[in-house]
């Protein structure tokens, strides 16, 4: 899509550089009271917020998006009330050329708060693009939602919500068997995909043929020059530039810890040179092969249009579905480097298409592997405050 044809009509995660696979195991927070568990320094607690639209804004902070760029700056009306942005500075134009991928993290968003809100007894009610339609270069000045609560009749707490802050995405290699018929049926039950077709391959036979291209898929982003180095942008090499920046990828984040942090630091140094030394990304494909060849199920959602609208919608539906994954003790890795629109991808792209059977018109918008494993790190989030817009 050029950028000059990019246009939003009302009516209409997740790339990673190879050393995100230098992976171990590392505790998750488990967080059995959403608002004192959530009150660390990675994250601001929704209970500090004194409105009900902060509150709920807090809440969705901990949704997931693409290379955890946090891609969204928020206006407030009102104490229930506020328009919700793209934020332009964050956008991955190389992985992710039309943005595609960008607005997906925005629906995230706009689900968790609806889910999320239920919590402090406020029902969510979504207008889009309520500013109207808006072109590429306008991404960030319109708002792509606009929010309103209000008050919700005390204990209708929407059955997801309290797995919004333990929800994590595992690139760990995954144990146990896979993804049973009865568990298959029951994620999507409880998911209640709304936007999108949701498909989920739980045999060996079926997931096989996948495979093989996912792992050449990473391949390819991961010896092009520009998208690894966009994947270096985002990654955050030390303690101080975690806690400073709160976003990107990191060490810790992907349950890198001890002996294979001190490696990963040794190996990896925030450079062009260093970051794309062909032995360091070899060494990162053989991990990320290994997690791709222990996936124990794989979920695709499928739309019938792609338009901007679809991708916002699908992201919905993608959050239910994660939450449901952490309800049943399940973990999710994106595997979306197939699918991405950039020239150096349209090979796999279309072998994926195919593999899939869909038309020109539809769109496969995600792709995630699923099964068991460890919970890793929970990873940093930006402070509400600093993206509210003057």
């Amino acid at each position: 899509m050029e950028r000059r044809k990019f246009i939003i009509t009302s009516g209409e995660f997740i790339s990673a550089t190879m050393l995100t696979t230098f992976i171990q195991s590392s505790p998750l927070i488990t967080l059995t009271s959403c608002a004192s568990n959530i009150a660390q320094k990675e994250r601001d607690a929704y209970s500090e917020f004194d409105k009900p639209i902060l509150k709920v804004l807090a809440i969705g902070l901990n949704s997931p998006s693409a290379h955890n760029t946090q891609p969204w700056k928020f206006k407030i009306i009102n104490e229930t009330e506020a328009e919700i942005y793209i934020d332009e500075t964050r956008l991955l134009l190389e992985t992710d050329p039309p943005t595609r991928q960008i607005h997906i993290s925005g629906g995230c968003f706009l689900e968790t708060v609806v889910i999320g809100s239920t919590i402090i007894n406020y029902e969510t009610s979504v207008t889009l693009f309520p500013k109207g339609n808006y072109t590429f270069s306008e991404i960030g000045h319109k708002p792509y939602a606009g929010i309103k609560l209000t008050p919700l009749e005390k204990g209708n707490i929407h059955p997801l919500a309290s797995y919004i802050f333990n929800r994590h995405t595992s690139r760990l290699v995954y144990e146990a068997d896979l993804i049973s018929d009865a568990t298959k049926d029951k994620l999507i039950k409880e998911s209640a995909t709304a936007y999108s077709r949701l498909i989920i391959q739980n045999n060996q036979q079926e997931i096989k043929p996948f495979l093989d291209l996912f792992k050449e898929a990473m391949k390819i982003e991961s010896f092009n020059l520009p998208t690894n180095e966009e994947s270096r942008r985002m990654f955050r090499f030390s303690s101080s530039e975690i806690e400073m920046k709160r976003d990107g990828i990191t060490f810790e984040g992907q349950g890198i810890d001890g002996a294979a942090k001190f490696f990963a630091k040794l190996v990896a140094k925030n450079n062009e040179e260093s970051w794309n030394k062909k032995s360091n990304v070899e060494a990162g494909l053989a991990r990320f092969n290994k997690g791709v060849d222990s996936s124990k199920g794989l979920v695709y959602w499928i739309t019938e249009s792609n338009t901007v609208k679809d991708w916002i919608n699908v992201g919905r539906d993608i959050t239910r579905f994660l939450l449901a994954l952490t309800q049943n003790d399940l973990s999710a890795h994106p595997l979306n480097q197939g699918i991405q629109e950039y020239k150096e991808m349209d090979e796999i792209r279309q072998k994926l298409e195919r593999l899939m059977k869909t038309t020109n018109e539809q769109k496969i918008q995600m792709i995630v592997r699923i099964g068991k494993s460890e919970k890793p790190f929970v990873s940093y989030r930006r402070h509400l405050n600093d993206l509210i817009k003057a």
